[in-house]
């Protein structure tokens, strides 16, 4: 009698969704969860973060949020040296490698040729979440501007501001060009960057 073989064990694991399947997931060592939370803290987008370190915006979104019951240890550790030394500890040269490997990818093409559209509302306005790094709601308004450097808009496209930020909520903000390209793209980056600052 021939013994039968599970066809997905046939399968590369890059051929699996690690967002609903945990058993292909990277596992994490301590110090790497830690370089993850460093990074965050120094003001890297989660997006590039998730994919340097190639892991999904949850995993992300669960250490550094510091109401989630996941990775405390590595919560205690930023709190137990401080943010400076924590940060210069874990942000490795390695790390830091790996991070700039994925921001200095090129621009997809379609971002790269296309201009933002001012017609690419469905995001326009006000809009209240909670991401998973967040301990209470925001309400994120999303708008559209033409570069004005007088008003401290450097660049045409959507933007965004935290209404509930405790130090910036009246200041716009982006997270590069392809945000700026449609209402969703910077709904999407915002809330992917949110922090209860």
């Amino acid at each position: 009698m021939t013994e039968q073989v599970n066809p997905l064990s046939l399968l590369p694991e890059t051929a699996f969704n690690r967002t609903h399947s945990t058993k292909f997931a990277p596992k994490l060592s301590f110090d790497e969860r830690c370089s993850v939370l460093a990074l965050v803290r120094a003001n890297v987008s989660r997006k590039i973060v998730s994919e340097a370190l190639g892991i999904d915006r949850r995993t992300v979104g669960h250490i550094t949020n510091e109401t989630s019951l996941h990775y405390r240890n590595v919560r205690q550790e930023y709190k137990r040296i401080g943010h400076d030394d924590f940060i210069a500890k874990y942000v490795t040269e390695e790390v830091a490698r790996k991070v700039a490997e994925v921001a200095n990818k090129p621009v997809d093409v379609v971002h790269a040729t296309g201009n933002p559209s001012e017609r690419a509302r469905a995001k326009a306005g006000v809009h209240t979440v909670k991401p998973e790094q967040c301990s209470y709601s925001h309400r994120l308004e999303i708008k559209f501007f033409h570069k004005n450097e007088d008003e401290g808009i450097a660049a045409t496209g959507w933007h965004y501001r935290d209404l509930d930020s405790k130090t910036d909520p009246d200041t716009w903000f982006h997270n590069g060009e392809e945000s700026l390209m449609s209402s969703s793209a910077a709904f999407a980056f915002a809330q992917d960057n949110l922090t209860d600052d």
